[in-house]
C-alpha cells in the first residue's frame, strides 16, 4: 500500500512539475522577449554546469530547471512587492525562499551528489558572507 501511495504521488508530483515548468518557461520567454534578455542561454548554462558537477541524470535536470523557474518567480515577486528598500523581514523571506529552492534540489539529489552540493553551497555561503564584509 505504500509502495503505491508513493507511485501515484510521485506522478502527481511529475505533472505538476511539468505544469509549472511549462507555465514559467512560456512567462519567463514573453518576459524575456519583451526586456532583450536571453534568459534560456542563461538557464541553460547553469543547469549544465550542475549537471556536470552534480552527475544529473535528464530527469533531475528536467526538476532543477522548475526549480530555478520558481525560484526566479518568487524572489521576482518579492523584489517587486518591496523595491526600493528591503527591510529585515523581506530579507528573511528572500532566504526562506532560497532555502526552499535548495532543499528541493537536495531532495532530487542522491547521497553522493547531495554531499557535493551541500560542500558547493557551503563555499557559496562562505564567499557571499566575505563579499557582505566589504
Amino acid at each position: 500500500m505504500n509502495r503505491t501511495f508513493a507511485w501515484v504521488l510521485a506522478a502527481v508530483l511529475s505533472a505538476a512539475v511539468a505544469g509549472v515548468a511549462t507555465g514559467s518557461v512560456l512567462c519567463q520567454q514573453v518576459a524575456a522577449a519583451s526586456n532583450g534578455i536571453d534568459l534560456q542561454a542563461a538557464d541553460r548554462r547553469f543547469v549544465e554546469q550542475y549537471v556536470r558537477e552534480f552527475d544529473l541524470n535528464g530527469e533531475q535536470a528536467t526538476l532543477l530547471r522548475a526549480i530555478l523557474h520558481q525560484l526566479r518567480d518568487d524572489e521576482t515577486d518579492i523584489y517587486r512587492r518591496n523595491l526600493p528598500n528591503l527591510p529585515v523581514e523581506v530579507q528573511g523571506e528572500l532566504g526562506g525562499v532560497r532555502r526552499r529552492a535548495d532543499n528541493r534540489i537536495e531532495f532530487m539529489l542522491d547521497a553522493k551528489q547531495r554531499a557535493r552540493y551541500e560542500q558547493y553551497r557551503s563555499t557559496k555561503r562562505s564567499d557571499t558572507e566575505a563579499q557582505d564584509k566589504r
